[in-house]
């Protein structure tokens, strides 16, 4: 009788290892899983959820988060309407769920900030550009290259006439912080 008690003591002690190891290596699992999630990654896993940003450059941005992609996001802020933002002008984010993961549209992901920009040049919408410093300026986008984009600077009360543009500013995406309506 005793040795039943002893390898059944034995037996519940191996099976409390075994279920430690484990969750040892699921934790560990997870954290490797997370390592590779970029930043658009986690924040595609809030759809839908009111954010609030910090953005180099500008005010808290907050509102709601409507699309990302590759490297950019949407949010719509309400009245200010929506807003483009670099996410490498993100330095926090305030709203995000915890468990929240990134839906399977890897299409929209996979779209780069260029290919936002250009789409907004072909529209010919006027738009304020801010960049990192908190420096913005107004105007239309006239061309988007690799890692740049072409703004004519104008009035915002203006369409984009040859006559109306003060100067075209080159500003590299990596300077980028955010693009709104003007």
């Amino acid at each position: 009788m005793r040795w039943s008690r002893l390898f059944a003591d034995l037996d519940a002690q191996l099976e409390a290892a075994e279920r430690a190891d484990r969750a040892a290596e699921s934790a560990e699992l997870r954290r490797a899983e997370l390592s590779r999630v970029a930043l658009a990654e986690r924040l595609a896993g809030g759809l839908g959820t009111v954010l609030t940003l910090a953005v180099d450059g500008a005010d808290p941005l907050t509102g709601e988060l409507t699309q990302v992609g590759a490297d950019w996001l949407l949010i719509d802020s309400g009245a200010g309407g929506e807003t483009l933002v670099a996410c490498s002008a993100i330095s926090s984010v305030v709203g995000l769920a915890a468990g929240s993961a990134p839906p399977a549209d890897e299409i929209e992901r996979r779209l780069g900030l260029g290919a936002v920009l250009r789409r907004l040049a072909r529209d010919r919408a006027v738009v304020t550009v801010v960049v990192r410093t908190g420096a913005a300026s107004t105007g239309t986008v006239d061309r988007v290259g690799a890692d740049f984009l072409d703004l004519a600077e104008h009035a915002a009360d203006r369409p984009r006439r040859a006559t109306d543009v003060q100067r075209v500013r080159t500003i590299a995406f990596a300077a980028l912080g955010l693009v709104r309506p003007a």
